[in-house]
């Protein structure tokens, strides 16, 4: 499934421009009505992106927020591959090894997402669980997962049942008594983990996520 997450129309010259969710990163479209084929545009930091706004010239300015790229703001002319950033600064330093997203299954079979961020050579792991539950976890700047990852933590963020960016329907999987299923989408995480090679593991969670934490593992503390 993929969600359209921002656009904005440009009422002289009439294109539309979408900011698309599909697997976790945004992906940047602009399309003239009545015309099949999207319009180039340049390379952007991967990462999520917002706010866009069609400018009188005709170029489109959009915030960008990635992994290696904290939350700035950037121009794009669409037809064309010219871009420029015009507020923020890139990061020096070597290229990050950017979240890969992921798929899993739960113990019912229901397919689960998430990001895993891979050092290059991991000797523990972490599952790390969002808010919401009706959030995602998203491609977007983290001091913590940079740290994470120069100590050599790999982590898994996980979508348990109840996120948003699967469709409506895996959003209301959590609903009534299905909201303790996601018990058991932690324990897939663990074992994602495990069948990746490490044994080390530690969970953690921010508000929703640190509940589901706690849930988890008084009932499976073996896993921690």
């Amino acid at each position: 499934a993929a969600d359209i997450e921002a656009w904005d129309y440009d009422r002289k010259s009439r294109p539309f421009a979408f900011s698309i969710n599909q697997q976790a990163y945004s992906h940047l479209q602009v399309q003239t009505r009545g015309q099949k084929q999207p319009l180039q545009v340049g390379e952007l930091p991967a990462g999520v992106y917002s706010q866009l706004d069609f400018r009188p010239d005709g170029s489109l300015t959009l915030q960008v927020e990635g992994p290696d790229q904290p939350s700035s703001f950037w121009r794009v002319w669409p037809g064309t591959s010219r871009t420029e950033l015009v507020l923020g600064e890139r990061l020096p330093g070597k290229a990050l090894r950017l979240p890969q997203p992921v798929r899993l299954q739960s113990g019912d079979g229901v397919t689960l997402g998430g990001l895993l961020s891979w050092p290059e050579r991991p000797r523990a792991g972490l599952v790390l669980l969002h808010g919401g539950p009706a959030s995602q976890a998203r491609p977007t700047f983290s001091p913590l997962l940079l740290e994470l990852s120069r100590l050599g933590i790999a982590v898994l963020q996980l979508d348990v049942r109840g996120s948003t960016g699967y469709g409506r329907r895996f959003a209301q999987l959590d609903d009534g008594p299905g909201r303790f299923r996601a018990v058991d989408d932690v324990e897939a995480g663990a074992a994602y983990l495990r069948s990746r090679g490490l044994q080390k593991l530690a969970l953690m969670g921010t508000s929703y996520g640190g509940y589901l934490s706690w849930l988890h593992a008084e009932k499976h503390p073996e896993n921690w």
